[in-house]
């Protein structure tokens, strides 16, 4: 069992799947299921561009608003490059707040609702400028204003929808003011523009931070769901006061459906989305509370009569900078929280479980500066400004799916419009401060193509991990046959190092010493060299590679006994440079061989005047070893009948063994001494060890 399970561990297919996976896993990003091209780019001053399709032709009109004079706004309406209409209208619109278009009477032509600001006062004007041709309200007053003393803050108008009137058949424009620091308004608008009326939301000091419209009792007519935060600027006098955060629902008619329910305490937030649990519909809130105090941020349920059913305390996200959002593709069973601004998304259901874990993008805010169905599938993208103010994000609305743009330097996106220019091929149009870019946000043709390209990496993989496989073989079968090659080098070294005619002679010799009492202090000091001799040869029997030191020892000790054999019939030297590494391996007999032959052919039968001499030095990058002797056959002569000549094939095989195991590469050279007289008087071996 356990070697099947190895062998499955070690399969060429498993390691390769691994390897797949973690390659897919980096190259992910790069087959994003939707792409963002820019498409044009312009330069725009004192100027906000805006697109719609005001005709519905399938083709978006620019709608142009020009700053140039600080008491008017002039709205220049292009068609195909031509401007074909022109509005001037009383004062200029505060920054941050958009135009909205929409068709309230229901003709196929949408108007333009656009709001300006004097120092004390909210307008609205409302021209439809293909239709009607004309204003249906100019310069309506909707509110007064009033400004926070030493502060500069302007009121935000926010555009939510268009909802049914009953009683006209026509449609009633829904929106809501808000400040930060200025006490007033902070209100949400039903204007009727049928009959130039406005209905106002009670008296509130709630600060709104957001709006959606949602029929939850089924009257076909819907209910407004708010948003709050609580900064703290405002008098606890006033009714809903901004120290706390609110749950508020209105009407159609701008009534709380219940007593708005209030949550301690500033700083502090309450975002609110619908989310159905068992069949009924219910509505989820994030308490999100950044002070200092020990309150816990925390999920809320209530149901349509603003009971709290639900509560589950929130830990591990960005505190002031998270947020949640409906999940309307599933009929509202779950909803979307983002953590951070690290693009952590969890979905959530009825009991506050995640079920899911996503990631979009790193985001400057969780707040997205716009939703727009980008490529006209039926369902809006949410676009968040990316890190560093330097790239946009479009995720789908259940975030699935993101991809980034990233401008060349710092956009802050002042608005954001849907560009039509051919039928299915739409553009996002985006605008900062001077500049104004032109998007393509469309599916990535090679999204399905990643398939055979994953099957093609894995079939590559495969190949490669086979071929690794492949010369991993070949190089244990090269071992083995050289750990072959060793043993059989090792087992000629051991035999021609003890060779049977060379014991046979010391043992005898050594034995007739033994014999004469007088000799037995010369028998000792030989048989003792005889040991060492023996002893280093068993020591090193599994060796081809051994330390210099070891080999000139070997050497030594074979000297004297081959000395002693022959009757001192040469004498010898061993000098060696004090740099050497006597530690520096070598091949096994490198030195041995040649000294062995040097005296089998010359100096045993020297009569007293043979001379060996042993010099090992170092070089700049080598070791120099010289084996010179006086007295013996030359180089390259045929063999005589006292030598077979097979130690220095064995020497040959030793150090091409020895480069296959340490990668060097020594060389030996034997070269014939000669006399003034040109007369044979010797042989020199220099072997050279490269360092």
């Amino acid at each position: 069992m356990k070697d099947r399970l190895l062998n499955l561990v070690t399969h060429p297919a498993l390691i390769s799947f691994i390897i797949w996976f973690i390659i897919i896993f980096f190259i992910h990003p790069l087959f994003p299921k939707y792409i963002i091209k820019k498409t044009d780019e312009k330069s725009i001053r004192r100027m906000t561009d805006y697109y719609a399709d005001l005709d519905a032709d399938g083709q978006s009109e620019k709608i142009r608003v020009e700053y140039g004079d600080p008491q008017q706004s002039q709205i220049l309406i292009y068609k195909l490059d031509k401007v074909v209409e022109q509005y001037n209208i009383k004062y200029n619109p505060a920054r941050g707040i958009p135009m909205f278009f929409n068709d309230f009477d229901s003709d196929g032509y949408q108007e333009c609702y656009f709001f300006t600001m004097s120092r004390d006062s909210v307008f609205l004007a409302i021209f439809d400028p293909l239709g009607r041709k004309g204003y249906i309200v100019r310069n309506c007053f909707i509110d007064v204003r009033i400004i926070a003393r030493q502060s500069g803050d302007v009121p935000l108008v926010k555009p939510v929808t268009l909802i049914e009137n009953d009683q006209t058949g026509l449609k009633d424009f829904i929106f809501y003011i808000t400040t930060g620091f200025s006490s007033y308004p902070r209100t949400l608008y039903r204007y009727i523009i049928d009959s130039d009326s406005l209905i106002r939301s009670p008296e509130s000091g709630a600060c709104i931070t957001g709006c959606r419209a949602m029929d939850i009792n089924n009257d076909k007519s819907p209910e407004m769901i708010l948003d709050t935060q609580a900064p703290g600027n405002y008098d606890l006098n006033k009714p809903y006061s901004d120290q706390y955060s609110w749950f508020m629902i209105l009407d159609k008619n701008m009534d709380f459906i219940f007593p708005p329910k209030r949550f301690p305490k500033n700083p502090s937030s309450l975002i609110t989305v619908p989310l159905k649990k068992d069949g009924n519909l219910r509505f989820a809130s994030f308490f999100n509370y950044f002070g200092t105090d020990s309150i816990s941020s925390a999920f809320l349920l209530f149901d349509t009569d603003g009971n709290q059913i639900e509560k589950k305390h929130v830990e591990g996200f960005e505190t002031e900078h998270s947020n949640i959002f409906p999940n309307s593709s599933n009929d509202f069973a779950t909803f979307y929280f983002l953590k951070n601004r690290e693009g952590e998304v969890e979905e959530i259901d009825g009991n506050f479980k995640t079920i899911k874990k996503l990631t979009i993008q790193q985001l400057v805010s969780v707040a997205p500066i716009a939703s727009i169905d980008a490529d006209l599938d039926g369902m809006d993208e949410y676009i968040f400004l990316g890190a560093r103010f330097r790239s946009i994000i479009i995720a789908m609305n259940d975030f699935s799916s993101s991809v980034t743009f990233t401008f060349r330097g710092d956009f802050m996106v002042t608005t954001a419009s849907q560009f039509l220019t051919e039928p299915g091929k739409p553009l996002l149009y985006l605008q900062s401060e001077d500049t104004g870019i032109f998007l393509k946000y469309s599916k990535n043709p090679f999204y399905y193509l990643k398939y055979p390209l994953y099957g093609l990496i894995y079939i590559s993989t495969l190949l490669f991990i086979l071929l690794i496989f492949r010369l991993q073989r070949y190089r244990i079968r090269v071992k083995e046959e050289t750990g072959k090659q060793m043993a059989l080098l090792q087992m000629k070294a051991i035999k021609n190092q003890l060779d049977p005619h060379f014991t046979l002679n010391v043992l005898n010799s050594i034995g007739s010493l033994y014999a004469s009492e007088k000799n037995r202090d010369q028998a000792d000091y030989i048989f003792s060299k005889y040991a060492r001799l023996i002893r280093e040869t068993v020591i090193s029997s599994d060796q081809v590679v051994i330390p210099l030191t070891d080999e000139l020892e070997f050497v030594k000790n074979y000297i004297d006994l081959e000395r002693f054999r022959c009757d001192n019939a040469f004498s010898y030297t061993i000098d060696i440079d004090p740099e050497i590494d006597l530690q520096k391996k070598i091949p096994r007999m490198l030195i041995h061989t040649f000294v062995e032959n040097a005296i089998k052919h010359g100096l045993k039968n020297s009569e007293g005047k043979g001379r060996l001499n042993i010099l090992v030095q170092k070089k700049s990058k080598t070791y120099l070893i010289e084996i010179e002797d006086n007295n013996s056959e030359k180089a390259g002569l045929p063999k005589s009948d006292k030598g077979t000549g097979k130690g220095l094939v064995i020497v040959r095989e030793l150090v091409d063994l020895f480069f296959k195991l340490e990668k060097i590469q020594i060389k030996y050279s034997l070269k014939n001494r000669l006399s003034p007289d040109n007369e044979h008087i010797g042989k020199t071996v220099q072997v050279i060890i490269p360092l």
